[in-house]
């Protein structure tokens, strides 16, 4: 029972650090790069993911399970992202939220469903 609460806490920790690396902006400017776990988002402040958070975020994409959600995820994230006026990344900006949530929906209802096929009650 510790084993599945550990492995829930982990999950929960580990799409927190890649999610909040995966935020980037649009530029109408000039064409946005593509996502990558290790690379900066386009905002001009925004910092390089540490070693430690562009690991979580390759580990969430390399799940057999969920890993293409959260792949699908994480580009319609970059993608749709704002930036602030400080021009670092905006991870409250509505414009992700809305603009990408069937991906949301589709990662969090895997991990939801791979939480629960390993016995731990929601």
């Amino acid at each position: 029972m510790n084993h599945h609460r550990l492995l829930l806490i982990g999950l929960v920790a580990s799409f927190s650090v890649a999610a909040t690396s995966l935020v980037g902006c649009k530029s109408d400017d000039a064409k946005s790069p593509s996502y990558s776990c290790a690379t900066k988002g386009p905002c001009p402040s925004d910092p390089v993911p540490s070693d430690g958070e562009a690991e979580a975020c390759e580990a969430l994409m390399a799940d057999a399970d969920c890993g293409s959600a959260f792949a699908a995820y994480s580009e319609c994230a970059f993608s749709a992202a704002m930036c602030t006026d400080g021009g670092l990344s905006d991870p409250t900006a509505d414009a992700t939220s809305k603009a990408c949530a069937s991906e949301y929906a589709a990662y969090t209802t895997c991990l939801g469903n791979k939480i629960n096929d390993a016995g731990v009650e929601p």
